[in-house]
Formats: C-alpha cells, structure tokens, sequence
C-alpha cells in the first residue's frame, strides 16, 4: 500500500518527468512576477508559487536534484532566470517609486496576492479536501505574525541609519532565505519593519549598477570594477543565506509531503497576517481612488491569471 508520503512524492516528481523543456515558459513568468513580489514589503513569492502549482514541485526538484540532475535543472532553470531577473529589474523601479507611491504598489501587490486565493485553497485542498481542523494552524500563524509586527515595530529592534554592519548581513541572509522558502512569509516586510529593508535593497542596486557599468563600458576597468565590491558583506549575505535555505527547504520538504492540508492552511495564517499587517491604510483625494481602482485591477488579473494556469498545463 503507498504511503501519503510517497503519493506526494510521485505527484510532485510528475511535474518534472517529462520533457525538462515543457512549461518552461510558464514557469519563466510566474518566476518573474514571484522575482518582484520577493522584494515587494508585505508579500510573499512562495504564495504565488503555490497558487501557480510549481512551488512543491520546485521544492522536490531541489531536494532530488543529486538523484536527477537533468530534469531537476531544466525544471529550476526558467525559475531561476525568470525569479533572478524580476527581482534585479523591480529593485531598481521599486527604490524609486517606493519613495513617491509606495501605498499604490502594495494595493498592486495585495491584490495580485487576493486574487490568487481561490488558487491556493484550492490547491491546498486537493490531497485530501477540507477539513475544520486546518484551520487551527491558520489561526496559529496568522497570531504569530500579528506578534511579530507588534515585536519588530518596537525602537529597539529598529534599525536607525541606513548603513548595514556586517552582522545585519547575515541577519538578512538569514530571513530573505525563510522568506523564499516558506510561503507566506514577506522577508522585505520584516526587514522594513526593522529598517534594514532600504539600506539593503540600496547596497544590492549599487552592486547591479556595478556590474551593468562594467558591461557596458565594454569590459574596461576589471581592477576598479572588483574593488567596487564590498566582499565581505557579499560572503556574509550570502553563507547565511546558503545554510539557511539548506536547513529549511528539507524541513519544508517533509511538512509538505506529510502533512499537506496542515502546511498550506498554516501559509494561508501567515498570507493573511502578512496582508494585514502590510495594509498601507487609505490616502486622502484622489490617491484612495487610484489605490482602489489599482487593487481592484491586481484582483482580477491575478484571478484569471490564474484560470489561465490551470488550463495551461505542463
């Protein structure tokens, strides 16, 4: 007799079965718009993924990369472009309309995420359907996260100058690597909550602007381009990163495949409390009625988004 576990294991090593090249387009969009909502204060990339049915098998792949190399790595490879790039292209865009309408974007955003919902739910009910106890977990995380932002708005779990040491490097590392893992959870919220969040999206522009100057100047300059580089906060940024997502993703690997209804309906507390807690509250004149009508759009594009998706199969 199979286990659940192994169900779970089939289903999600089916999505990567295949030819390694079929839905790779999809899976480049989605990644894109996960890539943005990453970055986004008060979202969550893994959300999205999991609405869109490729974050479990995403996660599989990973896991099982060492056993099938050439399928996991086509499988990943459009996640990896598509996340990479909507996250680099939206740093910039987003450092600089954050400072002039930065309520707008997070209507956007929210509602991308509300309209993703029907989605989620039902993907997080289709092992084993409903059931009322699902939605213990739900309240637990949706608590946690509303103790959170209580916790983080304190002063002194607040950061005050925009300079990051080396250790809130590794800090950062460390909650940017559960936030991409765990669905849910907005790393750019609980480092805005902190005030690391503009110091750090800042440095990582600087760094891309680097590297684009250095391209375009046709390569000239190799001495001054690698001295631009603050490396010591790269490797800190990056380790902790790195160990962290290697610790969680196993962790997140097994809760998924054995308990799946508990997993997602535990994402959907941190989903609304992330949502709760991200609410920009409501601009004066005209700007309510932009925010509105800018929300209200996001809901129904990301609702027939994803329609769309389920009738696009790999």
């Amino acid at each position: 007799m199979k286990t659940i576990a192994s169900e779970n294991t089939a289903d999600n090593a089916k999505a990567i079965q295949d030819s390694p090249f079929k839905g790779f387009f999809k899976r480049l969009i989605f990644a894109f718009v996960i890539g943005m909502a990453f970055i986004t204060p008060g979202l969550s990339g893994g959300v999205i993924a999991a609405a869109a049915g490729i974050y479990e098998p995403s996660v599989n792949a990973i896991v099982t990369i060492h056993k099938n190399f050439r399928k996991s790595f086509f499988y990943l490879l459009p996640i990896g472009i598509g996340g990479v790039t909507g996250l680099l292209v939206f740093s910039r865009l987003l450092e600089q309309i954050l400072a002039s309408a930065e309520a707008t974007v997070i209507f956007v955003f929210l509602g991308l995420v509300l309209g993703s919902l029907p989605a989620f739910i039902k993907e997080s009910n289709s092992k084993d359907g409903f059931k009322a106890l699902y939605l213990i977990p739900t309240a637990c995380t949706f608590a946690l996260v509303m103790v959170i932002e209580k916790v983080l708005s304190r002063p002194e779990f607040h950061q005050t100058t925009s300079e990051l040491t080396l250790p809130m490097y590794i800090v950062c590392g460390i909650i940017m690597s559960l936030g991409m893992i765990i669905p849910g959870i907005s790393s750019s919220f609980i480092l805005m909550a902190m005030g690391i969040y503009n110091g750090l999206l800042s440095t990582i522009n600087s760094w891309v602007d680097n590297v684009f100057g250095f391209i375009k100047g046709g390569f000239r300059g190799i001495g001054s381009f690698l001295s631009s580089f603050d490396y010591p906060s790269i490797f800190a940024l990056g380790l902790s990163f790195v160990i962290t997502s290697v610790l969680a993703i196993k962790l997140v690997d097994i809760l998924f495949k054995r308990f799946h209804g508990i997993a997602y309906y535990s994402v959907l507390g941190f989903l609304i409390g992330s949502m709760v807690a991200a609410f920009p509250g409501f601009r004066d004149g005209v700007g309510i009625a932009i925010d509105i009508l800018a929300f209200a759009l996001a809901v129904v594009v990301g609702f027939f988004g994803m329609k769309l998706n389920e009738r696009v199969k790999d």
